[in-house]
């Protein structure tokens, strides 16, 4: 029985030798650099650990543990986005920036068309006590956050301003978000919606319009080459006759010229011939005229002999 007893008290002694010797060891804490953690003391705050080495006290102090989440989005073997998502407890806080994907949403616009967003944050935790307290599962939050603010966004938008305008819907929703997440401890670095996709029905739908607007567009260029053709070769035409109008003006200036220039060179020639015959037939006291008229009378005389077989002359 004594010895019954000494053996008892020897693995009890050891027991409490190894439960104590864990918590010591548990109490030495390393910190590293970009990460932080939350020590409480009897479940109560107490300090924020920095990067570094730290002993906590056994059994009263211990690191604060927090859920967290987060989402891996792959493509299956059919071709489709498929996201999956992890949880495990921590008691360390990454400080540093890092990507919160969303998958993808499914939204409905003001005109009731279902569109599937996929939004993507990048954020970090500014605040460490923040994240531990104020919110108890904060990925969820900022899912949920997530969703109603594309939804109250994108729901007072119709479906050709979400897909003209995903600057204004980025820089809305991220204004919705910020100022909620920074009483959570999250700053929100920057939001980008990865894309936005209509219902199958109205992506062949809005196919079928492009196709027809640039078919639309093919015929009036074909419209306005075929106008300015037809205009350029009227134009051609106009001018062409222009041309030729301006040259057969000139030529008949140029012929009429010509033909003034003949006939007064002709009439210089007779008034010439005229004064010379006048002059030497001044010694033999006939006029000129008679002279010419004469001369005039015989070619008309032999005009009408040359030009008919038989005439008959009455002199």
């Amino acid at each position: 029985s004594r010895h019954s007893c000494l053996t008892n008290c020897t693995f009890a002694h050891t027991c409490c030798s190894q439960i104590v010797g864990l918590n010591v060891f548990r109490s030495v804490v390393v910190i590293r650099k970009g990460t932080v953690a939350v020590v409480e003391r009897k479940g109560k705050f107490l300090r924020v650990l920095q990067p570094g080495f730290h002993v906590l006290v056994p059994f009263l102090e211990r690191l604060h543990t927090l859920r967290w989440r987060w989402t891996e989005t792959y493509t299956n073997t059919s071709g489709e986005d498929v996201s999956q998502c992890h949880e495990a407890p921590t008691d360390r806080i990454d400080l540093r920036e890092q990507i919160m994907d969303f998958g993808v949403q499914r939204i409905s616009s003001r005109d009731n068309v279902e569109l599937m967003i996929q939004p993507v944050i990048l954020y970090k935790l500014v605040d460490p006590v923040r994240v531990c307290y104020e919110m108890y599962d904060l990925v969820h939050a900022l899912d949920k956050l997530m969703q109603t603010s594309l939804r109250a966004v994108v729901g007072d938008m119709s479906l050709d301003d979400t897909l003209a305008s995903r600057d204004d819907v980025n820089s809305s929703v991220m204004r919705a978000l910020s100022k909620t997440a920074r009483n959570w401890g999250v700053e929100i670095v920057k939001l980008e919606i990865v894309s936005i996709q209509p219902m199958a029905t109205i992506q062949e739908a809005m196919h079928k319009q492009l196709a027809a607007e640039r078919t639309r567009r093919a015929e009036i260029v074909a419209a306005q080459g075929y106008r300015e053709q037809e205009r350029l070769k009227a134009e051609g035409a106009m001018h062409g006759r222009v041309t030729v109008s301006k040259g057969e003006q000139a030529t008949a200036v140029l012929l009429a010229r010509g033909t003034a220039d003949a006939r007064r060179k002709i009439v210089a020639a007779e008034a010439e011939s005229v004064r010379l015959v006048g002059a030497a037939l001044t010694d033999f006291g006939v006029e000129p005229t008679q002279y010419m008229i004469g001369m005039k009378y015989i070619e008309t005389f032999r005009n009408i002999a040359s030009k008919a077989a038989r005439r008959i002359l009455h002199l």
